[in-house]
This record gives structure tokens, C-alpha cells and sequence, in this order.
């Protein structure tokens, strides 16, 4: 019983993703976006008297291997 009941869920299962899936002319291609004001926007906040407001976009920048950076209106702005 119990395997009986272990294959109806994977048939099932199986089914479900089979008609889940869009059709070739459905399928929509969309551009990647980027938010390049998250590190500004998002992370300058301050918390108990820290403030990360720059912080984030120079951890950024030098993720980017970049001398570092600032927020400059909003955006976060590498030094070279």
C-alpha cells in the first residue's frame, strides 16, 4: 500500500511539472535589471548609532576590486 501510494505521488508530482511548463511561443525573454541604488537606497539606514550609509557602497566598489566608494545623490559611485 504504502509504495502504491509513494508512486501515485510521483506521478503526480511528474504530472504537475509537465503542465506547468510554458509553451515554446510563451515563453517571454525579459532583460536582467539592475537597481543600482540598493547600497544607497536600501542599506543607509542607522541602527543604535551605526550607520552603514556609505559603508555598503564601499564594500561594493571594493567588491567590484575598486579603491572603494561613496553615495553620491543616491548612487553608489566607485573610485577608481
Amino acid at each position: 500500500m504504502a509504495k502504491l501510494i509513494a508512486f501515485a505521488l510521483v506521478a503526480s508530482l511528474c504530472l504537475s511539472m509537465v503542465l506547468c511548463n510554458p509553451l515554446p511561443e510563451e515563453v517571454q525573454e525579459e532583460g536582467l535589471v539592475r537597481q543600482k541604488r540598493v547600497t544607497c537606497d536600501v542599506l543607509s539606514f542607522e541602527a543604535k548609532g551605526i550607520a552603514v550609509n556609505h559603508s555598503a557602497c564601499a564594500l561594493h566598489c571594493i567588491a567590484l576590486r575598486k579603491k572603494g566608494g561613496s553615495c553620491q545623490n543616491g548612487v553608489c559611485v566607485c573610485r577608481n
